[in-house]
Parts: C-alpha cells; structure tokens; sequence
C-alpha cells in the first residue's frame, strides 16, 4: 500500500499546494502504470487571511469526513461521482497543529481502455466504484450533487405573508429556512482536473470553500459616558430606560439580498438572479427535522463588541449576538450579484401578564413588530465574496430605540410604567428610521 506523503506547506502562510504535474490528456500514459495501483492525496483547505478576534474565521482544515470526485456533466441535475471517506493519518499538521487529512482511491486500467476508481477507507474497506474514460474531466467537492440548494421552507416564510415592508418584497420574496445539514462550509477543489491527471494525482490537493460566513450584532448601548468604564448600558439601566426588563424584549434580523437558492459546485455559480434572505435564529432551537423554527430571540443582556466599532472607547450593552451561541451563517452567495448587503432589524415587545413568556405563535409572528432596515456602504462597493467569513454589526443608541418603541406603540411614555401599552389596531410590522446609529464590519 502506498503511503500517502506529507502535506508541503509554504511558511507563514496556511495555502496547500497543488502538486499535481499536468499531462497531455491524449498522451498513452497507460504502459507506464500498473493495472492496478493506489493514489493517496494529502488534502487541505486555502484559508484567507482574516481579521477580528471573534469572528470565527475560516481556516485551513477540511471538516467533512467525506469527499466527492464528480465527473464533469452537461446537466445540473446530473451527478456522477464516488464517496471517498477522509480520514487522519500518522502526520502533524504544523500550521494547524492537528493531524493531517487524507483520502486515497484505487485505480483500475480495464482492457476496453477505461478506468474504474474505487474509493479506500483506512483500514482498506471499498466503497462504490465509478468507472471514466479518456476525454472525461473532473472536480471535488464536500457534497455529493452537483447542486447545492437551500431548504426552502414556506411555514417561515413571513417576508410574503405581510404587506409591509414593501421593500424586502421587492428586493426578494424568499425568506430560507436554515438548516445545520445544509447551511454549512462547503467546498470545492481550486482546479478542474483532466483523466490523466486524476490517475497521477499522487501529492497535495487544494480546496477552497464555496460559501462565505457571517456573523451579525445588533447592539443597543448608551451614548452616555463613564470614566474609565466608557460607554456601559447594564440590564439595570436598560430596564430604567425602557420601562421593563430586557427579558421581555425579542429580536429578530433577516439578513441577506445576496444569497442564492442554488449554487452550481461544477461551474461555482448561482442559478438565480435575486438575492435571498436568512433570519437570525438559535442553534440551540432547530426545530425537530433540525430546521430553522424562525423564533425571535430574547435580548442577550451583555454584549462587548470590542474592537469591531471604530473607536477607542469601550461599548457595552444588550440585544444580538450571533458569536454568543457559535450561531454563524454559512450559505454561498451569488457573486454575480451586487445587491445592497441588508438587514432588517425587527424587534417586540411582550406584554402578557406578569410571570408568563410568549408561546410559540407569538415567537414566529411578525405582527405588532417594529422595524429598521441597515445596509453596509463598504461592502456594497466590493460585493460579497464566497470563502470569506464576515463580521457585520450596527451599534445603536438605546434612546433612539426607546423613542420608536414609543412612537410605533410598543411602550407607553412614561417610562416609569413596566408594561408597554396594547398594540395598535393595525399589526403589521412599522417601520422606523435611525439617526445615530454606527455600522461596523470586518472581514
């Protein structure tokens, strides 16, 4: 059995090498070759360099335990390939300081001219075969279709089921569900690769991912100062301000206008030409077939952004956090796109009796809502970009939330009531504008 050589890594840098030597697909390359023999490849994965502490940043390992080798088609509903499991082998990767990541596959040289490649496990085991021909080309991927596709799941889809905001319906009518099994890093090999050089491929393979990351911070602070604390907005004084405790106020963010339901791994583009929206969730709380159950969120009570807003002055105070439960967005974007990045902000307030909490319906409806739309001017300028992990935010001042919550009817004016008023007749979501408040974003 061949031993599957060492990763090569470039210093300082967290980029495999491909190392696989080009051939002439038309050359006969077969009466050098056994009729069968084993190729084993060292995998790893380009990591971009990125910047924020908290971001969770993409890096250089490939997480999936399995790989695909598709054979290029002519039809995205079409898929030929083989399921090679990946494994770790007897190497430490001196980048990531992990064991290194391989897959190996048998080749076979058949009497008709063909070629059959039969995925390896570690201990030998084989797994389905595919058999290629002269002329075929090829790519990997971490999936096993030739198309990734959103799950769409129209029970959250409440951007259709209101009127307002008439602007979302206009930028997308598509509101996705996330799902783990879904809405996670893919990846693709950096090449295309003839027949003559899968055979060969014995070295180092790269992939890159096919999907950017996000994680997003919706926080309310104060823009009052304290010495040496900076500017600090406590449960306590949240509560003073807004008349009730942080525990009864939900958050809800759709974020998007870039995402595509589709996305081609073969060609690595999507296959739509309006951008989609995904709603903040918790990961904790898929729902039973490990969807999004599209719930509003409490108020997380402490948030420290830290370095993210531009200023040397410390902020700390409530409201959204995706970073606080490792809850990250990954999901392919349509480059080809160059859509405002978006997110609508929608907030509420529970005013049922003293000691109850909100049941599910009240938790998935959008009714007796209050809205702000936020866009990112310097991302607009240079688009969305798959394989990179962006940290997006906006920093709010907790009177100017105060003031619309009091305006859209959410509270009452006197803010030394614990209650907020009945909503109005009307329940549709209301929209309202910010003035002061400071977006941020790192990738």
């Amino acid at each position: 059995m061949k031993k599957i050589n060492h990763i090569l890594w470039v210093a300082g840098l967290a980029i495999f090498t491909f190392l696989a030597c080009s051939k002439d697909e038309n050359a006969n390359t077969s009466s050098s070759r056994p009729d069968t023999y084993i190729v084993g490849i060292n995998l790893g994965v380009e990591a971009p360099l990125t910047k924020g502490v908290y971001s969770g940043t993409f890096n250089s390992v490939y997480e999936e335990e399995y790989i695909y080798l598709h054979k290029k088609t002519n039809n995205t509903s079409e898929s030929q390939c083989i399921k090679i499991p990946v494994y770790t082998y007897d190497c430490q990767d001196p980048n990531t300081m992990r064991e290194c990541n391989g897959f190996r596959y048998e080749v076979q040289h058949n009497d008709d001219g063909s070629y059959t490649l039969t995925p390896l496990n570690k201990d030998n085991t084989k797994g389905e075969s595919m058999t290629v021909n002269n002329g075929d080309s090829f790519y990997f991927s971490s999936i096993g279709s030739r198309e990734w596709k959103v799950n769409y799941d129209e029970s959250i889809n409440h951007i259709q089921d209101f009127e307002a905001p008439e602007e979302v319906k206009t930028q997308s009518n598509e509101l996705y569900a996330r799902d783990p099994e879904v809405n996670k890093e893919i990846y693709r090999s950096v090449n295309d690769f003839t027949l003559q050089q899968v055979l060969d491929l014995n070295g180092d393979l790269a992939m890159q991912r096919e999907c950017s990351g996000y994680s997003f911070m919706a926080l309310f602070s104060t823009r009052e100062y304290t010495e040496y604390m900076g500017y600090i907005l406590t449960p306590d004084k949240f509560e003073e301000i807004m008349g009730d405790s942080y525990e009864n106020w939900y958050i809800k963010i759709y974020l998007g206008n870039v995402f595509t339901a589709n996305y081609d791994m073969q060609n690595q583009t999507g296959e739509q030409e309006s951008g989609g929206f995904y709603g903040s969730t918790d990961k904790t709380k898929y729902g039973e077939e490990g969807k999004d159950d599209g719930f509003y969120l409490k108020f997380n009570p402490s948030i420290r952004p830290g370095g993210y807003v531009e200023t040397e002055d410390v902020y700390q105070g409530l409201g959204y956090w995706s970073s606080d439960n490792v809850n990250y967005l990954f999901a392919p974007t349509n480059e080809n796109l160059k859509n405002d990045f978006t997110a609508f902000i929608f907030i509420k307030h529970w005013n049922g009796a003293e000691g109850t909490t909100p049941d599910d319906e009240w938790l998935k409806s959008d009714d007796d809502a209050m809205y702000t739309q936020v866009t990112w001017q310097n991302l607009i300028q240079i688009g969305i970009q798959n394989g990179v992990f962006y940290t997006c935010g906006i920093n709010i001042d907790i009177n100017e939330l105060k003031a619309a919550a009091i305006a859209n009817g959410l509270i009452s004016d006197q803010t030394t009531s614990t209650k907020s008023i009945a909503a109005t007749h009307d329940n549709k979501p209301k929209k309202f504008t910010l003035h002061n408040a400071e977006t941020f974003v790192n990738y």
